[in-house]
């Protein structure tokens, strides 16, 4: 089985997924400000990827500086097996969180904190 690679890499531009993405929030962590947004369903259901329950991006001045991944935790195993992680990604932290697991894909020098709240939906 050929392993997939999810479109989304640390540090590119906004303007590659512009018309995919659907805005949800706005946040500030640590002294940056970054935009929240979610695949378009379309995208989303093209991964084809059971347990993949949703996908955040966080963009910092229109570059990619962090990927959230939720997931059914009983996937954890076909999710990591069939995925390649980019070569640009430094950090890959898992948090369980009510029946839920989050995989965050960013890079050391966002200095990102990590929080463990979900808020899925």
């Amino acid at each position: 089985m050929k392993k997939k690679e999810l479109p989304f890499t640390i540090g590119e531009q906004y303007e590659l997924h512009e018309f995919e993405l659907e805005g949800v929030e706005t946040v500030l962590i640590g002294n940056y400000e970054y935009d929240v947004y979610r695949c378009s369903k379309k995208l989303f259901c093209s991964f084809n990827l059971d347990g993949l329950l949703d996908i955040k991006l966080y963009y910092n001045a229109d570059i990619l500086a962090r990927v959230d991944y939720y997931i059914k935790p009983n996937s954890i195993n076909n999710f990591l097996v069939n995925i390649l992680p980019s070569r640009k990604e430094d950090v890959t932290i898992l948090l369980k969180v009510d029946r839920v697991l989050k995989i965050t894909n960013t890079q050391l020098r966002y200095n990102l904190v990590f929080d463990s709240g979900l808020n899925i939906g």
